[in-house]
């Protein structure tokens, strides 16, 4: 189905200009505009009578959204989408939207009904909202939906970033870690995470070929024969301390160096801070565990945050993370630095002397 353009903008109360982008009936492509007076809604709905696509797709939503859908892995054919991305889509899809929307038609869908689904979602449901979202979007532009509903859904509020100032280890706490009595398995995965910041699935996904006694290459994730992303293929040299470690336990080249599943190493990696009881399952804090607990893929958090620390280069953080922007890594990835605040503090008191006084 081809691809309409067009926009809406804001005058005043109640005034909309509409730009849309129509086609001659000899083909020939003409940007035309209109001023509108009422609501959003029905500047929504002339602009899609201004487009042609006022009359909707006679389809269900269900089956707009295997439309959707097949849209995306057209993306990640081109390689314009991860495919971690889609599996991400299908999952929200197929639980979530499916059951409950599915069996609407497209010219039945409103803003209350979809509100009400998202309040009834008991968890997920920024995740859910951004996938519905990004859909409906798809749908306005190409012709399935006459208003613009993702436009009434209400809003989601932005997300806290999600690495606090007590969310990474500190040096000290990652000594008393690697210190600590744990299996083989667990702890290269531990070592791992630690020097190279690389995700429990890469971890999991690991071959001892992949590692040349300087650097390791990431090459896939577990389960899969490709990388999380295309930016995630990479080779990430291993530091000194790290190396003494892995080529002690060197195997052969086609050996998983931690022979464990993505599951198993959460569940040993928390038997080191909890007793795990069960009939009812439960967990109580060890006495006698190595520090505070965090789950395993802050170890990651870790690593980024300590290359920042260390550097100052947020953009070579973002490199190490193997990131696609450095936003991605600031936000998410490394937590508030105090002792980066100092040294731009200490920047400052070059400039007018830490003796300075006032007259």
């Amino acid at each position: 189905m081809r691809r309409l353009h067009g926009s809406i903008q804001k005058l005043g109360k109640d005034r909309w200009r509409l730009f849309a982008t129509v086609h001659d009936r000899d083909g020939t492509a003409r940007r035309v505009s209109k001023t509108v007076h009422g609501s959003r809604q029905d500047a929504e709905r002339e602009l899609a009578r201004m487009q042609g696509t006022d009359t909707v797709a006679n389809c269900t939503f269900s089956q707009a959204l295997d439309d959707y859908l097949a849209h995306c892995e057209s993306r990640v054919r081109d390689g314009s989408m991860a495919e971690s991305t889609i599996d991400g889509y299908r999952q929200k899809i197929e639980h979530r939207m499916r059951p409950e929307l599915g069996r609407m038609m497209c010219s039945d869908l409103t803003a209350g009904a979809l509100n009400r689904f998202l309040d009834s979602l008991d968890k997920d449901k920024r995740g859910t909202h951004d996938v519905l979202r990004g859909a409906l979007n798809w749908m306005f532009r190409n012709g399935y939906t006459a208003d613009k509903l993702s436009m009434r859904m209400d809003g989601m509020k932005q997300s806290k970033p999600a690495v606090g100032p007590n969310d990474v280890y500190t040096a000290d706490e990652c000594a008393a870690i690697l210190n600590y009595p744990m299996g083989d398995g667990l702890k290269t995965a531990v070592v791992l995470a630690l020097s190279c910041g690389l995700r429990r699935g890469e971890i999991c996904g690991l071959e001892w070929g992949d590692y040349d006694g300087e650097s390791i290459e990431v090459k896939r994730a577990w389960g899969k024969d490709v990388p999380k992303t295309e930016a995630s293929a990479a080779a990430l040299t291993v530091p000194e301390w790290a190396r003494g470690w892995l080529d002690e336990r060197r195997g052969e080249d086609n050996e998983k160096m931690v022979p464990l599943k993505p599951d198993k190493v959460t569940y040993e990696w928390e038997k080191l801070f909890f007793r795990m009881r069960f009939k009812p399952f439960r967990k109580e804090p060890k006495e006698d565990a190595p520090t505070r607990f965090l789950p395993f893929k802050n170890l990651r958090h870790t690593n980024l945050t300590m290359v920042y620390e260390s550097t100052g280069d947020i953009k070579l953080a973002s490199k190490r993370g193997r990131h696609t922007t450095s936003a991605i890594t600031e936000r998410f990835y490394v937590r508030p630095s105090r002792s980066m605040d100092q040294k731009a503090a200490d920047a400052l008191d070059g400039v007018f002397g830490s003796d300075f006084t006032f007259s």
